[in-house]
């Protein structure tokens, strides 16, 4: 799988978020606290999620358990996080997807990013990268402009969902090169990279992160 350069390199962040309401105890935490990743298991969303975790446990004394709840571009788990009581012990850890995107993309989402759910703390910046399976035999992003544009078909390119981050930033790169792409959601991006190994689509985003704790 080879890296390109990405010109229109996105920068994103990824947040904690916990329920609008205070813990009633003043003893909190006193039981496991749930973390609620609104994508598939083994992308980097639930990567990030499950070292914090780790990291969490001992300074809590507390066990924190990683609940993925995929769909809808995090809209569905997001959601979830937002009828949950707000006693501060089930939280949600996500890109700004279902947060910035969704409601601004969706005529509808099921909550109100503004008043269901407050946030705690930045985690992670991250940089999107531009993959292509190696089949392809791309070596840079001319080299992927020249080949869509020679093509009977268009590319095919994966992302962790419909108004996620990867959807919008293939959309971008469409709009910049004037190339078609083929968007195929997943209900990750842990999915969406193991189909582009597999060479069921041609192009993915990868990142690069930085922690910000």
């Amino acid at each position: 799988m080879k890296q390109l350069d990405f010109a229109a390199t996105a920068l994103i962040a990824a947040f904690a978020f916990a329920p609008a309401a205070a813990p009633a105890q003043d003893t909190w935490p006193s039981k496991p606290l749930r973390i609620v990743v609104p994508f598939a298991p083994g992308g980097a969303t639930d990567i990030f999620a499950r070292l914090l975790a780790q990291r969490l446990q001992p300074a809590l004394g507390q066990t924190v358990v990683i609940d993925n709840r995929a769909g809808a571009g995090g809209v569905l788990g997001t959601d979830m996080v937002t009828k949950a009581e707000g006693d501060g012990y089930t939280l949600l850890f996500s890109s700004d997807s279902p947060i910035t995107i969704g409601p601004n993309l969706y005529k509808t989402v099921p909550y109100d990013p503004m008043k269901d759910i407050m946030p705690i703390d930045k985690v992670v910046t991250v940089v999107t990268l531009l993959v292509a399976n190696p089949r392809l035999k791309l070596a840079s992003v001319n080299d992927l402009i020249a080949q869509a544009k020679q093509r009977k078909s268009p590319f095919t390119y994966g992302s962790s969902g419909s108004g996620a981050i990867g959807h919008l930033t293939g959309e971008l790169f469409k709009s910049a090169t004037g190339i078609e792409l083929v968007h195929v959601p997943f209900k990750g991006g842990g999915p969406a990279i193991t189909s582009l190994v597999g060479g069921e689509i041609d192009l993915s985003r990868l990142i690069r992160a930085r922690s910000s704790t």
